[in-house]
């Protein structure tokens, strides 16, 4: 078996929740700002459509449009952290295609061999740790813990065991981790649902934003 380390990966560390929460809050504010300033700028009657739907886009943020500020803060969120899991998952299968387990079919590796896989790997668990990346490298983790187990006991059923059962782990952690996003997605129409009642009460007190004379009631003819 050869001794080299492992080849190196592209890093993949993303910022953390709250400075995911900043950046959304960020997006969202520097969004709004040129909403809002549009809906300024456009005049009610001389531009009514795009006065219009600057307006629908929030731009009256007392009247209503700190709801798309909301709805856009908790989309930009979840964007962000989909952005971080898919660049983990992205460097897991890079990983993949390293050259730490042999290729070629139908090979015995011995005591000595695992032992230098497992150096290997420990090797490049330690690296990534010292650069701090923020990534666990489940690949790596699970053949250490792999080798770990075939050393202590030179079984190979004891160490498929413990990959088996890290591997259940891993992916219940995974899934964990889909957790904000399931939360974002109950929160972003329940946000617009509030909305709705009070863009009625608005226009109930005040009339239409934007509106000059108010709504018109409607006859019948």
């Amino acid at each position: 078996m050869p001794s080299s380390p492992p080849p190196r990966t592209a890093q993949a560390g993303g910022p953390g929740p709250r400075a995911r929460l900043l950046l959304a809050l960020a997006g969202s504010a520097a969004i709004q700002a040129v909403v809002v300033l549009g809906h300024a700028m456009f005049d009610p009657e001389a531009t009514a459509t795009l006065h219009r739907i600057t307006l629908f886009l929030g731009g009256d943020f007392l009247a209503g449009g700190y709801i798309q500020f909301f709805t856009l803060t908790a989309f930009l969120w979840g964007a962000l952290h989909v952005r971080q899991i898919s660049a983990m998952h992205a460097q897991e299968l890079g990983l993949l295609s390293s050259d730490l387990l042999p290729t070629e079919p139908h090979v015995v590796l011995g005591p000595d061999d695992v032992n230098q896989i497992r150096l290997r790997a420990q090797h490049f668990l330690d690296a990534r740790q010292t650069h701090a990346s923020g990534h666990r490298h489940l690949f790596f983790q699970l053949v250490q813990k792999a080798c770990v187990k075939f050393r202590a006991n030179e079984s190979a059923e004891a160490a498929f065991q413990i990959v088996e059962s890290q591997s259940r782990i891993d992916r219940d952690q995974t899934e964990t981790a889909f957790s904000p996003l399931r939360y974002l997605l109950w929160a972003i129409p329940s946000i617009g649902f509030v909305g709705t009642p009070c863009k009625v009460v608005s226009v109930k007190a005040g009339g239409v934003p934007g509106c000059k004379n108010g709504p018109r009631p409607l006859r019948l003819r």
